[in-house]
């Protein structure tokens, strides 16, 4: 998670889009972020429990793990819709999201590690780099980060924040074929662990 949204944050910085106005939490403001904290905990559990570790098994009994994947993942993005700034790139981007998450969860079998990731990524996007978190504006944060004058909503994401972006998508897509990897590299090596002789 942290990976995933300092990388984003990098492309839309080195492209010119983006600057940072203020380096360091106001001393007024430590107790808010402590409880900006405590809030993403539970939020991306919530969202992870429901969408990746209820949804996910369930549809997958009926219809298969590609379909219940894409179904899921489709479903967390359109459950966004209604937040301000949402456009057609933010329901690609937070699909895209949603399947890197889910492919995490098959890898690890953990629910718990695609929760981290999940509140890690919305707490360094709002309190570490002060950007929009899927259309809520941030406070509390370490940086204040500001988009440059008319800098293109492609690369920014407008309202909605970064995940609305050009650059998520292409962090994701990267992720998404990292973690497939990954996974072959897995089911390879177990494979072949499957069909030694027994000595």
């Amino acid at each position: 998670g942290f990976v995933m949204i300092t990388t984003t944050w990098l492309i839309i910085r080195l492209s010119g889009k983006l600057s940072v106005s203020r380096y360091g939490l106001n001393s007024s403001n430590i107790s808010l972020f402590l409880a900006f904290i405590f809030m993403w905990i539970p939020q991306g559990a919530a969202e992870e429990i429901m969408f990746r570790g209820y949804l996910i098994p369930r549809v997958e009994k009926r219809t298969g793990k590609i379909f219940a994947i894409i179904f899921s993942s489709l479903l967390f993005s359109i459950f966004h819709s209604l937040n301000p700034g949402f456009s057609v790139l933010a329901l690609i981007n937070l699909t895209l999201i949603a399947v890197f998450f889910a492919l995490v969860y098959e890898y690890t079998g953990s629910i718990w590690m695609t929760c981290a990731a999940h509140s890690v990524w919305n707490f360094c996007q709002g309190n570490l780099y002060g950007l929009e978190v899927s259309g809520n504006s941030a406070s509390a944060s370490v940086l204040v980060s500001e988009y440059a004058d008319g800098a293109s909503s492609l690369w920014t994401g407008g309202n909605f924040g970064p995940e609305g972006s050009i650059a998520v998508t292409i962090v994701s897509l990267v992720m998404i074929a990292l973690i497939s990897v990954l996974m072959y590299r897995k089911k390879t090596t177990e494979g072949k662990r499957s069909a030694a002789p027994i000595e």
